[in-house]
């Protein structure tokens, strides 16, 4: 059975010092669709974590503003802090780690926080940061690919309209994905996954 699988580790070396490492066993087309995939099961996830909060409904507009600058000004996105840099092979004092497998039959992504203590004093700033700085390095990485851009940029506001109407609950991750696959990635679904 074919699967889409790519791990992910967002570290932050220092506050405002981001790096990101991710791999996938895909490349072309099938990697451009395990990012988005990615990228939305992140923030998917992320939102759900945080729960109900002014902080999420603040990374719900930062993903609506993330989605607009992707579309009218895509140059804007590598101006803002945190700075991300390249991943310098050492882990950062806070990181999120994060595994996505994609078959036709199911979608999982495993997700965890490292470094915060029992209280997660901090999550609130790194959490939003990390979904935040996840979409401005994967739009980076293909600035010059419009359509790429323009899916990115669909997802972030699928993402943020999720929030916006209180959509996402703990047991629905998969299927609020599964619907940005289908309303956002058409272009870049693979065949065996459209069976």
């Amino acid at each position: 059975m074919k699967q889409i699988a790519l791990n992910a580790e967002i570290h932050f070396h220092e506050q405002e010092l981001v790096s990101i490492f991710h791999e996938t066993n895909v490349a072309d087309k099938e990697e451009e669709f395990a990012e988005l995939v990615f990228a939305a099961a992140f923030a998917i996830r992320s939102m759900s974590n945080l729960g109900s909060s002014p902080v999420t409904d603040s990374l719900g507009d930062c993903l609506a503003l993330t989605a607009r600058m992707l579309v009218d000004s895509p140059d804007e996105l590598l101006i803002p802090k945190p700075k991300i840099i390249s991943y310098p092979g050492h882990a950062g004092r806070k990181r999120f780690i994060s595994c996505l497998r994609l078959s036709s039959s199911q979608l999982r992504l495993d997700y965890s926080a490292k470094g915060f203590s029992w209280l997660a004093t901090g999550v609130g700033y790194y959490c939003p940061a990390s979904v935040q700085c996840l979409f401005r390095y994967f739009a980076r990485r293909r600035r010059d690919d419009a359509t790429y851009s323009l899916a990115l940029a669909k997802v972030s506001a699928g993402c943020a309209e999720l929030q916006f109407a209180k959509q996402i609950q703990v047991t629905n991750h998969p299927q609020l994905v599964m619907m940005l696959v289908v309303t956002c990635m058409g272009d870049f679904i693979p065949d065996w996954l459209a069976e």
